[in-house]
């Protein structure tokens, strides 16, 4: 075993989810005969492929959260439960390691969830990692010899932009709401609480995904345009505001947006973060969509976006986002089309879902963390939008899916 070194401290981009050790579990359902001992080997294996899936985080003397080397593998957990919280009762400490993997029984179906911690990896750089995961698994079963290419420990985004000549910030429109000192303020007491998340989800059918894309097709919008466009009128009828009162954010997936372009698994969190505040009452729909859309392009064409990361160094920048969150954003990741996953002929992979592990302080309620974040993806042709449902307010998100429910049926009565 060899001596732990520090990696590199944590760019800013990665150190804001230090705190809450927060961890994104991607969760794939699978109706069959599972070989644990195979997909433990394929885990195993990964981890080697993938070494800072079993790094560590720590913090130094001054309190600074540094990446360090571990020789220690994360193991397979198994156990039982209701699916709908598959890393419910899991262990995931960012001391030990910064992935997981857990497969959850209820009778003969299963969830098989890869945790891995946001400082070190988004949904993109997770797929990579998922669809090798399910590929070295598929070959153990079949006796398969691979051998795989071991991947340096990922840059930030900052290292990635710096090197691409995109050093400078990008100057925040100034927003007397959001102040530094609105800011909430910090628990008294550490994050040591662990909390899983049900997830409240709808998920359209093959027909209803189809013809959502087909109506963005001939409108000339994207699938995620009309998303926002559907799920900003539902949280206003929800929170009974008009549209002008809310302030959209969804991160941008930069790796094809910058040259050379980026590999899934070579940055941590290669993201950008669009914003959006509607500027007329507008309620129809498209007319909404369209406002977003032109919005992204005009920031992606002026740098906005790729820049926008750059700010998180900026204790005031930081101090107005946090404001802004608090007074009510909206958030929504979109991370798209699920990559196809191979398993054996005796394994059906049948779902995705979506689903977070963190740790909180005991006198910050969980009904205040992420409770207006939608994750969106697409499994088997099939899209699906799913919000965290908190154990202090558990119809919250039921709520707000109902909604969301309703202005996308109201969408796909004009495809």
């Amino acid at each position: 075993m060899t001596t732990p070194e520090i990696t590199r401290p944590l760019a800013p981009s990665e150190a804001m989810f230090a705190g809450n050790q927060l961890y994104v579990g991607y969760s794939v359902r699978t109706s069959g005969e599972l070989d644990l001992t195979a997909l433990a080997t394929a885990y195993e294996a990964v981890c080697r492929t993938y070494p800072v899936l079993a790094a560590r985080l720590d913090t130094t003397a001054d309190g600074e959260a540094v990446l360090v080397t571990s020789d220690i593998r994360p193991t397979l957990g198994v156990g039982t439960g209701p699916l709908d919280r598959p890393l419910s009762g899991v262990d995931l400490d960012q001391a030990h390691a910064l992935s997981g993997l857990s497969v959850t029984y209820d009778g003969t179906e299963a969830s098989v969830t890869l945790a891995t911690h946001h400082s070190v990896a988004d949904a993109y750089h997770s797929f990579g990692v998922l669809t090798a995961l399910w590929d070295r698994y598929i070959d153990t079963v079949e006796g398969v010899s691979a051998t795989l290419r071991r991947h340096p420990y990922p840059k930030s985004v900052e290292q990635l932009l710096a090197e691409r000549g995109i050093d400078q910030l990008a100057p925040a429109p100034a927003d007397p709401r959001t102040a530094p000192a609105d800011a909430p303020a910090a628990p008294n007491s550490p994050a040591t609480e662990p909390i899983t998340f049900a997830m409240a989800r709808h998920r359209l059918t093959a027909a209803e995904t189809t013809a959502l894309a087909d109506l963005g097709h001939r409108e000339r919008l994207t699938i995620n345009g009309l998303l926002s466009a559907a799920l900003l009128l539902a949280e206003a009828e929800i929170r009974r505001v008009s549209l002008a009162e809310l302030i959209y954010v969804y991160p941008v997936n930069l790796r094809t947006r910058l040259t050379p372009q980026i590999g899934l698994t070579e940055g941590t969190n290669v993201l950008g973060f669009a914003h959006f505040q509607p500027t007329t009452p507008s309620a129809d729909p498209l007319t909404l969509a369209r406002e977003i859309s032109a919005g992204l392009r005009a920031g992606l064409a002026e740098g906005l976006i790729q820049r926008s990361t750059l700010a998180l160094s900026d204790p005031q920048a930081m101090a107005q986002a946090a404001a802004a969150m608090s007074a009510g954003a909206v958030v929504m990741t979109n991370w798209g089309p699920v990559p196809a996953l191979r398993a054996p002929a005796e394994l059906r992979l049948t779902d995705f879902r979506g689903t977070f592990h963190a740790k909180v302080a005991a006198d910050l309620p969980d009904a205040s963390l992420y409770g207006g974040c939608y994750l969106v993806s697409t499994f088997d042709g099939r899209l699906s939008i799913e919000i965290p449902s908190t154990d202090a307010d558990p119809e919250a998100g039921h709520a707000r899916i109902d909604a969301l429910r309703d202005r996308l049926n109201h969408l796909l009565s004009r495809a």
